[in-house]
């Protein structure tokens, strides 16, 4: 009886282990490029790779908002999906750390590196469909 409460320990250890290490997904940051007087560049898949992200502060007319160029690879070919995200308070966010959740969702925090204030969003993309949304607005 020892010997299989034992087994079933050193199991549930291992499987513990396993999931938390897997679990930790790697956190990316980049700058966010403010292109409001040049406007956004074109997507460049042949100048990044599998699951990078790019994001741009921009403005069009009197809206300001966050471009987002996303990176997934389909049919054995690197595709840029690109959404954009206008902002009523036209907060002044300098940098973006995002993770992959999977292969089509990733999470980007967009924040401001002096004053901590951060916008959460959430971008996928797969095939024709693709999106942006805002998961958590904090004024810190």
């Amino acid at each position: 009886m020892k010997r299989s409460a034992r087994l079933i320990v050193a199991a549930l250890l291992i499987i513990i282990t396993t999931s938390f290490i897997t679990s930790r997904a790697k956190v990316n940051t980049v700058d966010i490029k403010d292109v409001r007087e040049t406007g956004a560049p074109a997507p460049d898949p042949a100048h990044h790779k599998y699951h990078d992200i790019a994001v741009y502060r921009t403005r069009k007319g009197d809206s300001e908002g966050y471009l987002v160029y996303f990176y997934r690879r389909e049919s054995d070919t690197l595709k840029c999906y690109q959404d954009e995200l206008s902002m009523r308070s036209k907060p002044d966010m300098d940098k973006a750390a995002y993770t992959w959740l999977n292969d089509t969702l990733a999470r980007v925090r967009l924040y401001n590196s002096v004053t901590e204030k951060e916008v959460v969003l959430e971008v996928y993309g797969n095939g024709k469909n693709h999106g942006i949304g805002v998961v958590d607005k904090a004024a810190k």
